[in-house]
């Protein structure tokens, strides 16, 4: 169990490697270490360490990203993400990424399923 207050573990690989909200965490130490400079968001990471998240853009505004081999790399397309979207997995390959897009009362809630290879 963590001590501190506001350490959700959000995803888990098999390799005990996992993520919290803004940050990485390991099971053999059972400890968690902050994200990168500029990065908003961890939520998902696969077997092979991929993490889906937000970062910050060049003007401070957040943007839907993956990092493969430790470098963030943003979305670009047609799914533009905020902190207020919900960002749920990244595929076991790293070609996909899934979430739920502006949410309202009148019009409920818009899927996505994005392709980081060919957006």
């Amino acid at each position: 169990m963590l001590s501190d207050y506001g350490t959700p573990i959000m995803d888990i690989n098999s390799s005990g490697q996992g993520i919290s909200l803004s940050g990485y965490y390991d099971f053999a130490t059972n400890a968690i270490t902050a994200a990168e400079t500029g990065v908003i968001r961890t939520s998902s990471m696969n077997n092979n360490g991929d993490v889906f998240g937000l970062i910050e853009d060049s003007n401070g505004n957040p943007i839907g990203a993956v990092r493969k081999n430790g470098i963030w790399t943003p979305l670009s397309g047609t799914v533009t993400l905020g902190e207020e979207d919900e960002l749920y997995d990244i595929s076991e390959n790293g070609k996909w990424v899934v979430g739920q897009l502006g949410w309202t009362m009148e019009l409920g809630a818009w899927g996505f399923i994005y392709n980081t290879e060919t957006q």
